[in-house]
């Protein structure tokens, strides 16, 4: 796993546990949340699962960037599964464009025996797929899990709006900036 990964891991989850995150903002169906002094939020809900969300992570050391991060409830059999560190591919369609990208789970939160949600990153860039769901209305995010343990999920595609994206994101920049 790269450096950055572990820190944003160790990150992420110290805030999950904390419960440090704060919604700023909600403009169409996007919300804005600083989760600590150094990373601010902003995602849209699931269509199918509410609890889904599809959104972007901003550093305060680099505010002009935007890191991709999927967040997805799994409905475990193996309750015993750990998802820390996994490596889960994803496609997805705004519009007619399609791409792929390689989540790696970062952080998971269990709710329940049989519930848990993933928090996903990529360190791939995402300035191309920015461009692209801004020309458009929604995005579909399918998981393409491994055979290993795609039956740990229930719902592998959801669709999320994006309404609101453009504005979500200047205000998670004037968040970010703020935090320099």
């Amino acid at each position: 796993m790269k450096k950055s990964a572990i820190i944003l891991t160790l990150v992420f989850q110290l805030s999950l546990l904390i419960g440090q995150n704060s919604d700023t903002n909600a403009t169409g169906n996007w919300s804005t949340r600083t989760i600590n002094e150094s990373m601010t939020h902003y995602y849209s809900h699931g269509t199918t699962v509410w609890g889904h969300q599809f959104g972007f992570l901003k550093w305060a050391e680099k505010c002009a960037a935007d890191q991709l991060l999927i967040s997805w409830s799994s409905y475990m059999r193996d309750s015993t599964f750990v998802w820390d560190g996994m490596v889960i591919p994803v496609r997805l369609t705004a519009g007619d464009i399609t791409t792929s990208y390689t989540m790696q789970v970062i952080a998971s939160k269990k709710y329940s025996e049989s519930l848990t949600v993933l928090y996903m990153v990529t360190d791939e860039p995402t300035k191309e797929l920015l461009g692209h769901v801004q020309l458009t209305d929604s995005i579909t995010v399918e998981l393409m899990p491994y055979q290993v343990f795609e039956n740990q999920f229930d719902v592998l595609q959801d669709i999320f709006s994006l309404h609101g994206l453009t504005e979500s994101r200047a205000e998670a920049l004037k968040l970010c900036n703020k935090q320099k």
